[in-house]
């Protein structure tokens, strides 16, 4: 299924392949994922009918991509990436080191070197660089209620006000 949607080309099982900007999601909690590619695809139905939610998940590729799933093929290709093995867990991680001050905010939601039991909430650790890097500005931007290049579409009331001050 996730080479039938072209899934892979993007989102590959090795965490330094594929593209930088694409998030890695082998590992990833299966509620997030499902939850993730429901809210894009809901806003590119809605789109199609002229019916939109403020706030509500768009992406330029993913939103169409994920338009076309259906509730059975969200789950199977959740439980698929999840069931991957991230790579992150291959390196020991140092508990001696301490994270910068400012990640005590992330480590509420997120867990301790980026690692949280919530199912709607993502691991980060092993995440691409690029990716975080991307994801906080259009976050940040949005908060402070201006155009992100993803046309002010990735909003997240909980983020919003985590993120405003960065």
């Amino acid at each position: 299924l996730a080479e039938q949607h072209g899934c892979l080309n993007c989102h590959t099982v090795d965490q330094t392949a594929g593209i930088r900007a694409a998030p890695y999601i082998a590992g990833q909690k299966p509620q997030y994922l499902v939850n993730q590619m429901t809210e894009l695809r809901t806003r590119q139905q809605r789109q199609a009918t002229g019916a939109t939610r403020p706030n509500m998940r768009f992406h330029p590729v993913m939103s169409p991509q994920s338009a076309s799933l259906s509730d059975a093929e969200i789950a199977n290709l959740a439980a698929y990436f999840a069931s991957l093995p991230c790579t992150y867990r291959r390196f020991a991680v140092n508990v001696n080191a301490r994270p910068p001050q400012i990640a005590a905010r992330c480590a509420a939601c997120h867990g301790d070197y980026g690692n949280t039991s919530r199912d709607t909430v993502p691991n980060l650790a092993g995440q691409k660089k690029e990716y975080l890097s991307l994801q906080l500005l259009e976050l940040r931007q949005s908060a402070l209620g201006g155009e992100s290049s993803l046309a002010g579409q990735r909003y997240h009331r909980t983020m919003a006000p985590m993120v405003f001050d960065l």
